[in-house]
């Protein structure tokens, strides 16, 4: 189920209790009011996550073009510069074993 269809669900909740004349509890945990203010903090929740959903998704986009996409991309170059020390390392060496465990790979 969904965040807003939780909502909505509360939303009909409160709706049938409002609308139940005999329904007044003692406990402060089953109120309507407390209802309405979880439904409220509910809908805060859901939208401060929308909120941060658009700069978040646009700086993953550009973090893929910098990593992946560009012509001198972080991919590119760390495979260059692995191969560039594979020729002045000994393949055999501890440092030579070490860089070449690290693996880059375009997506």
């Amino acid at each position: 189920m969904s965040y807003d269809q939780r909502t909505n669900n509360l939303d009909a909740l409160i709706s049938i209790l409002e609308n139940t004349p005999n329904y007044t509890p003692n406990e402060t945990e089953y109120q309507i009011a407390t209802y309405k203010t979880k439904k409220t903090e509910m809908l805060q929740k859901t939208q401060a996550v929308a909120d941060a959903f658009i700069p978040l998704n646009s700086a993953r986009g550009e973090r893929n073009q910098i990593v992946y996409d560009d012509l001198d991309n972080l991919v590119d170059i760390a495979n260059k510069a692995k191969d560039y020390i594979a020729t002045i390392l000994n393949t055999k060496s501890v440092q030579y074993k070490a860089i070449a465990k690290i693996k880059f790979k375009k997506r």
